[in-house]
């Protein structure tokens, strides 16, 4: 049963329907009859800075909209700080939240702000309970992970899911009988989170994000694009000297083996070009301990440029270029050592 469902014949002994009502007295007429209160949910996203500063804010702002209404049960709160080492620890007030959060030196992973009040509305004749529950997700244990283990690529799943999105940051929940009053309380908190400091972002960074399976494409076909190189060079360099096949043979197997070679190379170029990328991308976090400022200036410091992260890669195609040039020469050389063979259209004799 909901209030929408109550039919439009239902009618009170002045002939009133029960729709012509106003939405305030059919809320409290549904919480009376049923003792049910309605729920108002809503996630926020973005990759935000949230620091204890911002917390105490948050916190503020909601107790002060409380004072909007006559309470007839003055607010409980209650603050449940989750971990990243599995551990939760349930604050029974604000001020016992302040008193000993703040040495802490765990890395926070979940922030939550539970408010519970009976408030007394205009017209109604009955008091009305609401709960406010704000949620606050942190990928920092996410990150501070990562940048301790560089050889662990299990990231690769949080760079592919969360590399191009905005973090889940907010979930709202709040427990009600007269929507406008959560609503005031969504509204709040939607302002809150629009005024944080965003996370540091390079719009280089995010460009190469977007490109990364070309860059990873590039790396793994830069191993053919190398022995192509190779056997041209051996063709070029031994002139008409290189049509027999016994030779061409020996010069392709050299030139499979100096792409194997290469390829492991790309694997750890590959490898160290992710860790570089995934190094710079920040989604929210959350600084309300000790901990948490010291993983977080950890992080920052490790920040690295972008731009050095394109000439690697560019060095890295140039450098394979040049080692299978140099490579056909010296085979070719070392092949015909009594020969002459052209280079660049003349005549060199070994």
């Amino acid at each position: 049963m909901s209030i929408e469902r109550i039919s439009d014949d239902s009618i009170n002994n002045d002939g009133l329907t029960i729709r012509s009502l106003p939405k305030t007295a059919l809320q409290a007429i549904y919480h009376a009859a049923t003792g049910k209160t309605e729920n108002l949910s809503k996630g926020l996203n973005g990759n935000v800075v949230i620091k204890h500063a911002d917390f105490d804010r948050l916190y503020r702002m909601l107790i002060d909209q409380t004072h909007m209404y006559e309470q007839v049960i003055s607010p409980v709160v209650t603050v449940v700080v989750k971990n990243a080492n599995d551990k939760t620890v349930t604050y029974s007030s604000w001020e016992r939240f302040l008193a000993l959060q703040f040495n802490n030196h765990d890395v926070t992973s979940d922030a939550v702000i539970k408010i519970e009040f009976v408030l007394k509305l205009p017209n109604t004749a009955v008091s009305q309970r609401c709960v406010i529950n704000i949620d606050l997700d942190s990928a920092l244990p996410i990150i501070d992970r990562g940048s301790k283990d560089s050889s662990n690529d299990d990231g690769f799943g949080f760079f592919i899911l969360f590399a191009q999105r905005e973090w889940k940051t907010v979930q709202i929940s709040i427990d009600f009988v007269d929507f406008l009053v959560a609503k005031a309380f969504v509204n709040i908190t939607e302002e809150w989170f629009s005024s944080l400091e965003k996370t540091p972002t390079s719009k280089l960074n995010e460009s190469l994000i977007s490109k990364y399976e070309i860059i990873r494409g590039c790396l793994s076909q830069s191993g053919r694009i190398g022995i192509a190189i190779f056997l041209m060079g051996y063709i070029y360099f031994s002139g008409s000297q290189s049509d027999s096949l016994s030779r061409l043979v020996y010069a392709i197997s050299v030139g499979l083996l100096i792409w194997a070679g290469f390829s492991i190379f790309d694997s750890y170029i590959s490898k160290m070009l992710f860790r570089r990328i995934y190094k710079n991308i920040i989604p929210t976090v959350i600084l309300i301990s000790e901990g948490d400022n010291s993983s977080y200036n950890k992080i920052i410091d490790n920040l690295n440029s972008p731009s050095n992260t394109i000439v690697i890669f560019c060095v890295t195609i140039i450098i394979n270029i040049l080692l299978n040039v140099i490579a056909s020469y010296i085979y070719t050389y070392l092949t015909y050592p009594k020969s002459a063979f052209l280079i660049n259209g003349g005549l060199f004799y070994g």
